[in-house]
């Protein structure tokens, strides 16, 4: 419903737009056209410079259908197609191809979220709060699934991926909508921020989604890494240790527990972190921080050991030396797409 109200909204929106595009086309003088265009240009300018694809617009838009909301661009098409179609000094003919066009074009860029199926997610075999994806596309609705159970909240990567709006991937803002709708009268709720090294390890041992892209021109040949390029990930950060290591849960078959260091977290080209917060402000949860000793122990007990022992003894001794695969390869079955990459 929420994705419904939001389309007819923004529709509503682009109709209005657009008739103020036609009456200015009409009726304004040459210079006040030209002068709106270039207001308009501008604000579009600022947009897509400094608010695009930002987490700060969850700050302006906290509404779960942030994805369908934000997209502005089809409100500034809708303008520019009504001065298109009013104009005096354009041939009708280019007027009825090039207007029209635009306004379908901008009305499907709303829709175009919603279009298509989640995929078929199997069911999880494993009592743990951490979920391995079962499809090469819902790495984020597991990841969100396991971020919810570590807070308490039932979920399951089949349910996330239909509410994370997951289709041959999942964007962030289809996420922030899953974990929004799954906090709902609970006492979290849903934090965005922009990916940066600080801010993760400023997290300690709160967890984190991670969803970011991973630049492989970075990456040094013959590592074995397991990312694709030009491909977004996404996994979850189970706590900052000592120095400038992160323990990450990978819901990519084959990959689990990680730690992801200083060289690692440089490969990230951009990425938003999205995290759960109390509603009342508190900062710790020692449930939370249970429940994340727990799922490790379960998920990898040899990974999680040597990482606390690095945490303690401040040893630059990794885990995995073998590039990025696991020592403990985790033992899937019932895969149905192959394990030797992340998606």
């Amino acid at each position: 419903m929420d994705l419904f109200l939001a389309i007819i909204l923004m529709t509503l929106i682009m109709l209005w737009t657009m008739i103020l595009g036609m009456r200015l086309g009409k009726q304004a003088s040459s210079s006040s056209q030209f002068g709106v265009q270039m207001l308009v240009v501008g604000v579009s300018c600022f947009y897509f410079l400094f608010l695009w694809n930002r987490p700060c617009l969850t700050r302006w838009l906290p509404h779960a259908a942030l994805i369908i909301l934000a997209n502005w661009q089809a409100v500034i098409g809708s303008f520019f197609a009504g001065m298109y179609l009013s104009s005096g000094r354009i041939g009708r003919k280019r007027r009825l191809i090039v207007g029209p066009m635009t306004l379908v074009l901008a009305g499907y860029s709303i829709v175009a979220p919603v279009l298509g199926n989640a995929p078929t997610c199997i069911p999880a075999s494993s009592a743990s709060p951490l979920i391995t994806q079962t499809t090469p596309y819902t790495c984020s609705p597991a990841a969100a699934a396991s971020l919810l159970r570590l807070h308490g909240i039932p979920a399951t990567e089949s349910k996330m991926a239909d509410l994370c709006l997951t289709r041959r991937g999942t964007h962030w803002m289809g996420v922030y909508r899953g974990l929004k709708l799954m906090t709902q009268r609970t006492p979290w709720k849903v934090v965005a921020e922009s990916f940066s090294r600080k801010t993760l390890l400023s997290l300690h041992e709160a967890p984190a989604l991670l969803s970011v892209d991973i630049d492989t021109d970075l990456i040094a040949a013959g590592y074995d890494h397991g990312f694709r390029g030009n491909t977004g990930h996404s996994v979850l950060a189970l706590g900052a240790g000592g120095g400038d290591d992160v323990m990450v849960f990978d819901p990519a078959p084959s990959y689990g527990i990680e730690c992801w260091d200083r060289e690692i977290l440089s490969w990230v080209s951009e990425g938003v972190i999205l995290r759960l917060v109390r509603r009342d402000g508190s900062k710790r949860d020692a449930a939370v921080s249970t429940r994340i000793r727990r799922a490790t122990l379960q998920t990898d007990k040899f990974s999680y050991i040597s990482w606390k022992l690095r945490m303690k003894t401040g040893s630059q001794w990794k885990s995995l030396e073998t590039g990025r695969q696991p020592i403990l390869a985790r033992v899937t079955g019932s895969m149905e797409f192959t394990t030797e990459s992340r998606n």
